[in-house]
């Protein structure tokens, strides 16, 4: 997607998410970009809200990538009001084996 197309493209989404908040099931998932290309923070700003049940981010390989992005998960769920109620890795809907 070209990056001039990237502002509208997260309010879509954001609009969907929003659209199905009270909905339990299909579970939705957003994929973002990889922490490094300086376009992630603004992605999960933009969806972590009621209806997201996770994301899903490529290639993490590194401690202080996985802790850019919880930081700032913690952050948008801090902004949207839902601190805590969002599960980026999606443990409250794995059953037990």
């Amino acid at each position: 997607m070209p990056r001039g197309e990237k502002e509208r493209a997260r309010a879509l989404v954001a609009e969907a998410i929003s659209a199905r908040a009270s909905a339990q099931r299909p579970l939705l998932f957003v994929r973002v970009n990889h922490p490094e290309t300086g376009l992630t923070e603004a992605e999960i700003r933009a969806v972590v809200r009621p209806g997201l049940s996770g994301l899903r981010v490529p290639k993490m390989e590194s401690a202080r990538s996985v802790q850019l992005v919880a930081t700032w998960v913690a952050e948008a769920e801090a902004a949207a009001g839902t601190d805590g109620r969002f599960d980026p890795v999606g443990s409250r809907h794995r059953k037990a084996r």
